[in-house]
């Protein structure tokens, strides 16, 4: 588990800290808390101010409950469909052996 949080904003900080203690597993959180004591002057993009000011709110970061991994086993050269814990599904496409990914043409060739 990976997470973004910064310091100004406590609501979400806690929010992604709760979801980091209840993951079963090694959890990151990588939080922006900019240093008052030598950016802190006007004009400083790495100010607490600037950072405030210039926040801009991606997701609603709420506690992530703990769902059992999914795991799913198709041939190479096919697709499966994969319904995810909450009911939605997500298309799996696994690629042949051969397939180069530096051949521009043959994945501009491939089917989404």
């Amino acid at each position: 588990m990976s997470r973004a949080s910064f310091a100004g904003d406590p609501k979400q900080l806690v929010a992604a800290a709760e979801g980091a203690l209840g993951h079963r597993g090694t959890a990151f959180l990588d939080v922006l808390s900019p240093c008052v004591t030598f950016n802190n002057h006007e004009g400083s993009t790495k100010s607490y101010k600037y950072l405030k000011d210039t926040e801009e709110l991606l997701h609603e970061i709420g506690f992530v409950p703990f769902y059992e991994q999914i795991s799913v086993d198709y041939p190479q050269g096919s697709m499966k469909v994969v319904e995810l814990h909450d009911g939605s599904h997500i298309t799996l496409n696994k690629l042949e052996r051969e397939y180069d990914p530096a051949d521009k043409a043959q994945a501009l060739g491939k089917n989404p």
